[in-house]
Order: structure tokens, then C-alpha cells, then sequence
């Protein structure tokens, strides 16, 4: 039911809660007090302008017929885009959960396509549009919640309370 993309030299660390709580019970929680179409969480970690990892419900394949980012993105530009899509009432980075990403370890193994930025504010205008139709068409939400978001957003934190089990 959910999607966790990670790199191959990424290292999860311990949540900083107290008591310890499991991430991906805070993750589920975080995306289920959104209310469907849900959204993305991600840890904190990575560059601060964007989500580097990132935790998604099914929900979003569905929006997106199947792919986890748009195809015309295939490199830095995905975590721009998943970053972006949802806007800033449906995207988290959480504070208390970290990754390392360890990019140094085997240096840059792809070379960076620039011209993809050119695709992206397209893209995430495109995903909007999408994420906003799915939504009207099963009954959610208003999709100019959704659409007129800011970009780029500064993060929300996750809540604390039932869905995430996270003390206030």
C-alpha cells in the first residue's frame, strides 16, 4: 500500500522521539491525516530545499497511471518535482527522522541532464492538474487546494497526535 523510494547509498536512521516510535507507522500516520489523495513524507536529510527520499500511498500511482515520476525526469529532477507536486498542506519533511545519504562514497555515477530543469515547473503544474482531477473525480478535495499551493514549499513538519502516535 505504500512506496519508499530509496538510493542505494542511503543509510535510515533512528527516529529522534522519545519513546522510540517505528518510521513507517509515523510515515502511514503522516499521509493518512492528510485524508486521501494523501501526499509525500520524507526524512529530513539531503539538501533542505527539496525531499531527497520519499513516502508515498499507492494512491499516487494511481494518480500518476503508474509511474512514480514523470518519465521526461530522469535524474535530480525527480526530487524537485515530488518535492513541488503536492504543495506545501500535502508535503512533510520530518525533522525526527533521518537519512544519510552518503554520496561521497562512490562519487557521481550519472551524469546530470541540465536540460530536465527546463521540464520541471511544467511538470509539477501538470501533477497538480492531475492529483486535483483524480480528487474531484473520487470526491476528496477541492482541487484549488491542491493547485494554487505555493511553490516552493517551506516543508510542514509531521503532527503529533493519534495518526502519528508522536507526543504534542
Amino acid at each position: 500500500d505504500y512506496y519508499y523510494r530509496l538510493n542505494d547509498d542511503s543509510e535510515l536512521q533512528l527516529g529522534d522521539t522519545s519513546p522510540p516510535v517505528s518510521w513507517p507507522k509515523v510515515f502511514i500516520g503522516a499521509l493518512h491525516s492528510f485524508g486521501p489523495p494523501y501526499g509525500v513524507v520524507g526524512p529530513n536529510g539531503g539538501l533542505p530545499r527539496i525531499l531527497t527520499h520519499d513516502f508515498v500511498h499507492r494512491t499516487h500511482m494511481e494518480i500518476f497511471n503508474g509511474a512514480y515520476y514523470p518519465t521526461p525526469l530522469v535524474d535530480w529532477y525527480m526530487d524537485d518535482w515530488v518535492s513541488h507536486v503536492y504543495g506545501k498542506s500535502r508535503t512533510i519533511k520530518a525533522t525526527k527522522f533521518n537519512v544519510e545519504h552518503h554520496t561521497t562514497h562512490h562519487g557521481q555515477r550519472y551524469k546530470v541532464d541540465r536540460n530536465n530543469e527546463k521540464k520541471l515547473r511544467p511538470l509539477i503544474t501538470q501533477g497538480r492538474q492531475m492529483i486535483a482531477n483524480y480528487a474531484e473525480k473520487e470526491g476528496m478535495v477541492k482541487a484549488s487546494v491542491i493547485i494554487n499551493d505555493p511553490m516552493p514549499p517551506p516543508f510542514m513538519d509531521l503532527p503529533c497526535g493519534d495518526w502519528t502516535g508522536l507526543k504534542c
